[in-house]
């Protein structure tokens, strides 16, 4: 038996923000297709910053700033730490927000976005298959079964597959492809969309360079673990693209009864290409186009242990799971028109469609005494 599972949630937003107060309007309407669309609008005027407000703090006297200097080195040269983008917007997020900067991922290079959130705080997660293939994320102490409470973007677009009517997420983004990741919490996390009753992530893409870059990052280990990751670009005044690939796999490592492969093969790709007018003009243009295609195959089975077998061996499968297959298709399409006036006038338009399909064969029961055959189904 065999079935795919199609999703879809078309959207219309338009907001407008004046200084430090915004005002927004969204229209939502949702069908069940076998894809997702979405076009968004935003326009923005803004005014001279508000004056930043020092704290009252006692000065310390010349034998205390000696003694921190000799310990922690020039005391008065102490870097600020920014948040998201600059002070200013920092100032206007209500509740609370975390970045994860391009430093720190390339430290760890982890493919799990679930390892990455564990190390902000008041995120916690729930792994299930060891790899991070199909996230639990959760927050204020909300449910993390599918990271159905939170809302998961990438660049700021919804990327569950059906982020209105059934956001469980059956897909996430390889976190190795980000260059940032966002975590909102609180208040902050309103706008980015429905179900943001414990908070939002947002997975920042590579932009599209100004002159010619390229990288690649190979790996390789346990459990036949391998990984190939490439990025390349080019950039000038008025143009840009961007290429990047991956391909992760590994053969697992629990072990399922009889033998057989417990891991899995993922693949991920995308295109960015950009035209822009005369940046030094009066009115200043620029047309964006994002592309995307990825895919998995993998062995996972929702079948557990008994206690007992558990307590034998913890990486255990039933040979009743050996059927287990989970197998979807990802394609995203974005179009993104910007117009700025001068520092006065800003307009952004985004459209967006990603179609995604899934089929994951489970075990289901043992059949009847007569057959004596497993008996499986596809979700």
């Amino acid at each position: 038996m065999s079935s795919i599972t199609p999703f879809s949630a078309p959207c219309l937003a338009v907001s407008a923000l004046l200084t430090a107060v915004s005002f927004s309007s969204p229209v939502q309407a949702q069908t069940m297709t076998s894809s997702t669309a979405s076009v968004s609008q935003s326009i923005t005027a803004s005014t001279a910053a508000a004056p930043t407000v020092q704290p009252d703090v006692p000065a310390l006297t010349p034998e205390e700033e000696l003694l921190l200097e000799e310990e922690y080195g020039d005391i008065r040269s102490i870097d600020t730490v920014i948040i998201t983008a600059d002070a200013e917007e920092v100032s206007k997020v209500a509740g609370s927000a975390h970045k994860v900067t391009e430093k720190e991922l390339e430290r760890f290079e982890y493919d799990d976005i679930q390892r990455v959130l564990t190390k902000v705080s008041g995120v916690y997660v729930r792994d299930e298959d060891g790899f991070g293939l199909r996230p639990n994320i959760g927050m204020r102490g909300v449910s993390s079964e599918r990271s159905a409470k939170v809302v998961l973007m990438e660049d700021g677009i919804l990327l569950a597959p059906a982020p209105y009517s059934a956001p469980p997420a059956y897909f996430t983004p390889l976190a190795t492809r980000m260059i940032n990741v966002e975590i909102f919490k609180g208040p902050s996390s309103i706008q980015n969309g429905p179900y943001t009753v414990g908070g939002a992530v947002n997975y920042v893409t590579a932009e599209i360079p100004n002159s010619h870059q390229a990288m690649i990052d190979v790996a390789a280990g346990q459990f036949d673990y391998s990984k190939l990751h490439g990025r390349w670009g080019y950039g000038e005044k008025h143009w840009g693209l961007l290429l990047e690939g991956v391909r992760l796999s590994s053969s697992g490592f629990k072990e399922l009864d009889g033998g057989g492969n417990t891991g899995f093969e993922k693949h991920e790709a995308m295109l960015k290409a950009r035209y822009n007018t005369n940046p030094d003009g009066e009115y200043f243009h620029r047309f964006d186009i994002k592309l995307g295609y990825a895919d998995e195959v993998s062995n996972e089975t929702y079948l557990g242990l008994s206690n007992s077998d558990f307590a034998a061996n913890p990486y255990r499968r039933y040979r009743a799971s050996a059927l287990g297959l989970m197998e979807w298709e990802r394609t995203q399409m974005q179009l993104s028109y910007g117009l700025w006036a001068g520092d006065s006038f800003e307009l952004n338009l985004t459209a967006y469609r990603h179609d995604y399909s899934r089929a994951w064969r489970k075990f289901n029961n043992f059949g009847t005494f007569d057959s004596g055959a497993l008996q499986t189904f596809d979700v």
